[in-house]
């Protein structure tokens, strides 16, 4: 696989995307819930850019248009498993590939343990705020999730300001096609290789 300069400028904002929205951790604190139903949700990522998130029976998927770049990327995140797919279909990227996001939801819910801290309105929905602290970052960290697991927000301190690394605008209840949870015919899987053999085996 070529990495170009677009392709490095694309994962690197994607990082970004699947850090802020990852494991967090809080003090008595209890599970922060996953979608129950299926749904989809389109809203933003600031100034970042666009996407679309949908849920079916604990899998999600994520149409990400990020600003100034025309090339939308497909992130699929299996909730079971812990494994995400990020696709970029242009000319040199020839797969899949497969991220170990370890306990981390990825793009769409948060996931991990948080405190409740009372409730917010997001794209017409309540939702339970949830105060966190970013596993990776350390930054606090603040979602509004509703009672059946949609994740409407998501805020992350940074220098003691809240920056809003994503936000839903509209939420629509409904059954999802499963087919759109998996990769396009023919994109392969591309797979980090393991760890080196033990010296010795």
């Amino acid at each position: 696989m070529i990495w170009n300069d677009g392709m490095k400028i694309i994962m690197r904002r994607v990082a970004l995307a699947l850090v802020l929205s990852s494991i967090a951790v809080a003090a008595l604190a209890e599970p922060v819930p996953l979608p129950s139903v299926d749904y989809m949700a389109t809203g933003n990522m600031g100034s970042r850019g666009m996407l679309t998130v949908r849920h079916h029976e604990g899998k999600l998927r994520t149409d990400m248009l990020m600003a100034g770049l025309p090339i939308p990327a497909l992130i699929l995140v299996d909730l079971t498993t812990r494994k995400a797919l990020i696709h970029m279909p242009q000319p040199g990227w020839q797969g899949a590939m497969e991220v170990d996001l370890g306990q981390a939801g990825g793009m769409g819910p948060v996931t991990g343990e948080g405190t409740k801290a009372g409730t917010s309105t997001v794209a017409g929905e309540t939702c339970d705020v949830w105060q966190m602290t970013s596993r990776q970052s350390g930054n606090p960290l603040a979602a509004c999730i509703t009672a059946d697991g949609i994740h409407l927000l998501t805020q992350v301190t940074i220098d003691g300001a809240p920056v809003t690394v994503m936000e839903m605008t509209a939420v629509t209840r409904a059954p999802q096609d499963p087919g759109v949870f998996e990769l396009p015919p023919g994109v392969p899987i591309i797979r980090p290789p393991g760890p080196p053999p033990m010296p010795g085996r």
